[in-house]
This record gives structure tokens, sequence and C-alpha cells, in this order.
């Protein structure tokens, strides 16, 4: 049986069990790839049986992407990437979420954390779609000091969102509006927009905040 291979497009019927896949490694079967498992070392010994099997790739398996956010939904597309960090610069950090953003990261949260040796880091974590995998994790190895990057699968329960502009004494804003089974339940006015009129009339940021805010519920939940 040297060279017999199992191929990745059989089907559930056709799973073999732990100990098939074990006699298969032993004898030099090739590919042994399952929907649930691939072999990387097998052991025996006085009748029990170690396998140090990879699953990764099968956990993650593919899930359609949602980027369409109008309505609410749970986004399984997702991947949750991890780094410890204890010799970054917090410029070099600031750079590194800047790239990441601008290759299409979702979100990029920073948070201290103590590693060994009581020395003070951040861990860097970024949500992405499983198509931007490879290019974020690129980013990570390029712009920070880490030697591992950890990442799994996560669900993402995303309200549905629509726009509305609102006319305040200071210009038009835009606002984003969450609803929660039909109900609007929040309201956040685009800090650009904001941004640009609070600069634009000399008024403190958070005032244009709040009328942009006041505006939106006069509209009521529709």
């Amino acid at each position: 049986m040297t060279g017999f291979a199992i191929h990745e497009d059989m089907s559930t019927e056709e799973w073999l069990s732990p100990l098939a896949l074990l006699y298969l490694k032993t004898v030099g079967a090739s590919s042994i790839t399952l929907q649930t498992m691939k072999i990387e070392h097998a052991a025996v010994n006085e009748g029990a049986a170690i396998l140090l099997v990879d699953c990764v790739e099968q956990m993650l398996g593919h899930k359609r992407e949602v980027r369409q956010h109008g309505e609410e939904h749970i986004d399984e597309g997702m991947l949750l990437l991890q780094a410890n960090l204890d010799d970054c610069t917090p410029e070099w950090l600031a750079y590194c979420m800047e790239r990441l953003f601008a290759s299409g990261a979702n979100d990029v949260s920073m948070f201290p954390l103590t590693m060994k040796k009581g020395r003070q880091g951040s861990m860097l974590q970024i949500l992405c779609y499983q198509s931007q995998l490879d290019a974020l994790k690129t980013i990570l190895f390029e712009e920070t000091t880490t030697f591992g990057i950890r990442y799994f699968p996560v669900a993402v329960h995303r309200l549905g969102r629509r726009m509305v502009t609102v006319k305040t004494r200071f210009g038009e804003v835009e606002v984003k509006l969450g609803y929660h089974h039909g109900k609007r339940v929040q309201i956040s006015p685009e800090y650009e927009a904001c941004a640009k009129r609070a600069r634009e009339a000399s008024v403190p940021l958070g005032k244009v905040y709040r009328e942009a805010i006041r505006l939106v519920e006069t509209l009521g939940d529709d």
C-alpha cells in the first residue's frame, strides 16, 4: 500500500477511523488529509497510539464573507489574529496599525500585558476576513518583532446599518445608525465629518457630535 493517497475530495461517508489513518501512515501512505484532520506524525507502543494532527485549516474552512451590512446578521467568515510584543516602540505599532487598516483589517486593537520575567508588553489584535489572512500576517512579520501569530475563527454579530445626513448649524454631518431586531439602538456621527465642521466653526468637537445626535433623535426610530 506504499504510496496510497487519500484526497480531500472524499465524501463524509468515506471518512476513516484514527486507527485506519495510523495504519496508512505507518505503511507510507501520502497526502493523508481528510475534512477533519491531517496526520503529521504517528507513534505506536504497547498497543497505544499517539497521533499528532494538524486540523487548523479544516477548522477554518471557508466561510462566505458578508461585506454588505445593511441587514443585521452573523458574520462567520472572520478571523482574530493576536501577537504578543515586548520590544516594539509605540511609534512602530502606530505605523503597523496604519498599514493593517490600509490593507483591509476590520479592526485593530492594542492591549497592555505583563510578559515573562515581568516585562511590560502589548498584545496586538486584528479582526479580519479569512481572505486577508496572508496579507495581514505579512505586515505583522515585517512591521513588528513577533516570531509567531495566533489566529482562530470567530463570528461577529453585526447590527443592521444605515447612513443618514443631518444639517447641523455647523454644516452637514453623516451619521451611522445601528438596528437590532428592526429597532434603532445605536447613533454614531462620523468622526471625520464632525472634526471638519468643528475646525471650520472653531467649536469643540463634542458640540458637533451632540447636535448631530440630537437631530437624529428628532427623526424617530425609522
